[in-house]
């Protein structure tokens, strides 16, 4: 997401600090995943493992909130480079297709 962006883009102290900010959530929430996924089998018949499963679920969770805060506040996420006339021009173009899935056989 970063990799596409001109260098210029993040010249100020500010934005650099919510770049660090971003990558290390980012970097945490992989790490939280790599746990999740190296759970061995069987961890749902016992109680305390779902709570522990339950937990590093909410911890990445909180990470993937403040991750995609930190890109919206970077104007990395599509939504946020929209001005709101655009957005109010591309929402009245979607309207106005087709919506195949409503079509009868």
């Amino acid at each position: 997401m970063v990799a596409g962006e001109d260098v210029a883009f993040f010249k100020t102290a500010v934005t650099r600090g919510l770049l660090a900010d971003y990558c290390r959530r980012r970097a945490t929430g992989e790490e939280i995943s790599e746990v999740i996924r190296g759970l061995e089998g069987g961890w749902w018949d016992d109680d305390e493992h779902i709570r522990h499963y339950d937990k590093l679920l909410r911890m990445r969770d909180r990470e993937n909130i403040a991750t995609v805060a930190l890109a919206t506040k970077l104007r990395l996420t599509n939504q946020s480079r929209y001005l709101p006339d655009t957005a109010a021009r591309a929402a009245a173009k979607n309207a106005e297709v087709d919506e195949p899935w409503r079509k009868s056989a």
